[in-house]
């Protein structure tokens, strides 16, 4: 009980300390005396490939001594990279299941330490040419999936069905292994099966890549992370059922979880439970839930976490 309650105090009095407003990692940094050796080894989900490469560079401006080595081709492969101590750190921008936790523990003797990094979400785009302002998710299923898990009525197949123009739909798709995938997949259809009709190409590992063929296909449609620089697509508002309110993808509906595709991005950790984090490991995420590294997330178009949600994250990486 002791402990429990040292952990409520500590929680408390660092949520205090970051409720205004958080520290710049030069603020925390001058009163590190110590040199910081050794490598950051990061495997995982591409699509976390941006973000990385902004915080790993601006971190070893503050370490010079560090290397940094990045190998990011999908999120399992980050998480089995950790498992085998391949790596140090896995990235991935979706939650592990209990399976791959499981697989870790039996592995290593201990769970690894799960923390959020960002926010990140998807958004349902279509070319700016068509006259859709909003979309349900039972319609989303039924126009992805020929399993109709959602129980719409029927297949949709053509935009002729949600009272647009009588054109077939065009669907642009991440590819198989991209963790997006797995993720609409599960979200919105239910784990059904992908409609392979309509699809036009399911080969992109970029966002950018789907948002630029919709662009060019005024019967496109596709999911992507909120990163939108291409005027001739846009993103519909979302409801969970027919006739239920519609949310855009904004930041008022994310962080209030209103909007339903909204999840984190995730940063997985081997740290022994009968040992500190190591040094390198600290320092960084400490960087991470500065105000430097959550500004890094929004001036690249994501979504930082708020000041509570950080003291929440870095309660689990106390040395």
């Amino acid at each position: 009980m002791y402990k429990t309650l040292k952990i409520v105090i500590f929680f408390f009095l660092f949520h205090v300390s970051l409720s205004a407003e958080l520290m710049k990692y030069q603020d925390i940094h001058k009163h590190q005396n110590t040199a910081i050796y050794g490598t950051l080894n990061i495997k995982g989900s591409p699509s976390t490939a941006k973000l990385l490469d902004k915080w790993t560079s601006k971190f070893q401006e503050y370490y010079p001594e560090i290397k940094i080595r990045m190998e990011l081709e999908h999120a399992t492969q980050g998480l089995q990279a950790l498992r085998k101590a391949e790596a140090n750190i896995a990235i991935s921008n979706r939650k592990i299941s209990k399976k791959e936790k499981d697989l870790f523990k039996k592995k290593r003797g201990y769970y690894p330490t799960e923390i959020k990094v960002s926010l990140n979400v998807l958004a349902i785009y279509v070319n700016r040419e068509n006259k859709m302002q909003s979309i349900s998710l039972s319609e989303l299923d039924a126009i992805f999936s020929t399993s109709l898990k959602r129980e719409h009525t029927k297949i949709i197949k053509n935009w002729q069905d949600l009272g647009n123009s009588h054109q077939k739909i065009h669907i642009y798709l991440y590819d198989s292994n991209a963790s997006e995938r797995s993720y609409f997949r599960h979200k919105v259809m239910k784990n059904g099966t992908f409609n392979r009709e309509n699809i036009i190409s399911d080969a992109y590992q970029k966002s950018s890549d789907i948002i630029n063929a919709i662009g060019s296909d005024v019967q496109g449609i596709g999911f992507a992370s909120v990163e939108n620089k291409n005027y001739k697509v846009k993103a519909l508002a979302l409801s969970k059922k027919a006739y239920f309110p519609s949310y855009k993808p904004n930041n008022k509906n994310i962080r209030n979880g209103k909007y339903p595709l909204t999840k984190f991005f995730y940063m997985y950790l081997d740290i022994p439970e009968d040992k500190p984090i190591p040094k390198i490991l600290y320092e960084f995420c400490k960087y991470i839930f500065s105000k430097d590294g959550q500004e890094i997330v929004s001036n690249i178009g994501g979504l930082a976490l708020s000041s509570k949600q950080v003291g929440i994250e870095l309660t689990k990486i106390r040395r």
